[in-house]
């Protein structure tokens, strides 16, 4: 398996849909699975994951009891077969169709990079662009000296990593319940950069 995509999703049966289809719709040259964590929502998320029951490329873990979103994170991680794991929660999507094949073929050219992200917007309830975001204007490298100064670099929804880099993922959750993005960072920027594409391919809620 070359990717992994983990979806972490807690009442988001409004949008939760959408989510996956964005990752359904991806072209790629390989296969991918897509791990689903449903962190005990007491909405209807369960019955719109109920729906993809059938489809191999989609495992759901429905959660008894709520992790947080750390530990659920982490959970589907350590469950991941893939070189290379993709992020995506509930409410968010993506919007370029090839954005998978373009990470991933980045980081099978440039083996000194073990992670990458690209420029994404904001969008309301009904998928009306608020704002769009650029790390930077251009194609560039991102050290742990960058998150230092800037404390944000990537939206989760736009990350692709190496799993097999010797990383100590359980940190994550070790470190805050909740807040993982910042965290994730230091722990890649710690062993190596992260490429940036300027191109916008996704899309988050606030």
């Amino acid at each position: 398996m070359l990717l992994s995509v983990i979806v972490i999703t807690y009442n988001h049966e409004k949008y939760l849909e959408q989510s996956l289809k964005s990752i359904l719709n991806q072209k790629t040259k390989f296969p991918i699975e897509i791990l689903v964590g449903n962190d005990c929502s007491t909405d209807n998320t369960e019955l719109v994951l109920e729906k993809y029951r059938n489809n191999s490329n989609i495992t759901v873990y429905n959660r008894r009891n709520n992790l947080g979103a750390t530990k659920n994170l982490v959970d589907l991680i350590n469950r991941a077969q893939g070189k290379y794991i993709a992020l995506l929660e509930g409410d968010d999507f993506w919007i370029d169709n090839y954005k998978l094949q373009k990470q991933v073929d980045y980081l099978e050219k440039h083996p000194d990079c073990n992670s990458i992200s690209h420029a994404h917007i904001k969008v309301n309830e009904n998928n009306e662009k608020l704002d769009e975001y650029r790390t930077s204007n251009c194609e560039t490298d991102f050290f742990l000296k960058d998150l230092q100064k800037k404390y944000w670099l990537y939206q989760t929804a736009t990350l692709v990593f190496r799993y097999d880099q010797g990383v100590d993922f359980s940190k994550i959750a070790e470190l805050h319940p909740l807040i993982g993005d910042i965290t994730l960072s230091c722990l890649l920027l710690k062993n190596g950069k992260m490429h940036y594409f300027p191109e916008v391919m996704s899309a988050y809620r606030t």
